[in-house]
């Protein structure tokens, strides 16, 4: 499917799916060592296998642009949203509450 990638490149592609796939045994996890032993550690181990993940994407969308999103009216739509919600937290009187 991907011809175009190097060696190393597909095993970071196999990777990033591993580490997508972990995120769906997430709600399995549980330590009673913590204050809310249900919910915190399968929040931290979601957000950690997809920050690994996304730091690895980000990798292959800079060097494939195949990998790079689409600009379709939904993401300039998004990405229009982000910009004027930076700008008024910018803007604003008091930073840390925008």
């Amino acid at each position: 499917m991907f011809s175009f990638l190097s060696k190393i490149d597909k095993k970071i592609l196999w990777l990033i799916k591993i580490l997508l796939g972990l995120c769906l045994a997430a709600p399995l996890f549980v330590s009673s060592g913590l204050l809310f032993p249900y919910t915190a550690p399968k929040a931290f181990a979601f957000r950690i296998l997809v920050e690994i993940a996304a730091v690895f994407y980000f990798y292959l969308c800079l060097r494939y642009p195949a990998f790079r999103p689409k600009k379709t009216p939904l993401i300039l739509t998004v990405l229009a949203f982000l910009g004027i919600w930076f700008l008024s937290t910018l803007l604003s009187v008091d930073f840390s509450l925008s």
